[in-house]
């Protein structure tokens, strides 16, 4: 009897365990990388919203982790150093859908941070 237990027990956990094709990269695929210059009106208005001081400094777009409320996740904080905060940016279709203070799970610690971009003028 404990045999076929432990038998179903691993055939279930092994059902639900994620494949190497499954997860939230795989889903980002088609997607494209968020234009960070496109969106730097919208990243202004979030760091004046969350009221830092001086200038914006921003991370790379990358796949946000799977709790984010967007796909892709940029890190944001300010070049002054008296003001140690740093956000996160939840992007979804190419717009701000949500921030917040960095948690742990964004990763925002081991970014790296450069001004903010400049829209592309359309020519």
């Amino acid at each position: 009897m404990r045999i076929a237990f432990a038998v179903s027990a691993a055939l279930i956990l092994t059902a639900c365990s994620p494949g190497a094709d499954s997860g939230p990269v795989a889903q980002l695929d088609g997607l494209t990388v968020p234009d960070l210059g496109g969106l730097s009106a919208k990243i202004q208005d979030a760091f004046k919203a969350v009221k830092l001081t001086g200038y914006p400094r921003v991370s790379a777009a990358r796949p946000a982790p799977v709790s984010a409320l967007g796909d892709w996740i940029v890190c944001l904080r300010s070049d002054a150093e008296a003001d140690p905060r740093t956000y996160a940016l939840m992007i979804a279709n190419n717009d701000i859908v949500d921030y917040r203070l960095a948690l742990i799970v964004d990763g925002c610690e081991h970014e790296r941070f450069a001004p903010l971009p400049t829209a592309r003028m359309a020519r």
